[in-house]
């Protein structure tokens, strides 16, 4: 491991902890992705899964089909934009899930 100071050390877990991914803190501290992980195990910090959640995509398709807003979903998915929602959810509606078409607006 490179030489990382205790302050280092403790702005790495701060930002850790405030939501940063590893990969964003190896970056602004110069630091390997590895050297991020091994100070914050040693540092007894609990890791972030990566994998998303067992029923995950239903929540996103039960959202999708009660008709949220787009971009509120993409926010709170973890999406992008909002146009990675659409395509994603597009490509579940090829693979048969059962996703309702976007209702087509009417000029009134």
């Amino acid at each position: 491991m490179s030489a990382v100071t205790t302050q280092e050390i403790q702005e790495i877990i701060r930002k850790y902890k405030s939501g940063q991914t590893m990969a964003a803190i190896a970056r602004e501290h110069y630091l390997s992705g590895a050297t991020v992980r091994k100070v914050l195990v040693r540092n007894n910090i609990a890791i972030r899964s990566r994998n998303k959640p067992p029923g995950w995509w239903q929540m996103v398709i039960n959202d999708y089909n009660a008709g949220k807003d787009l971009e509120s979903m993409a926010r709170v998915y973890g999406f992008k934009h909002v146009s990675s929602l659409k395509a994603a959810i597009s490509k579940k509606r090829h693979e048969g899930h059962c996703i309702r078409r976007p209702k087509k607006e009417s000029n009134k």
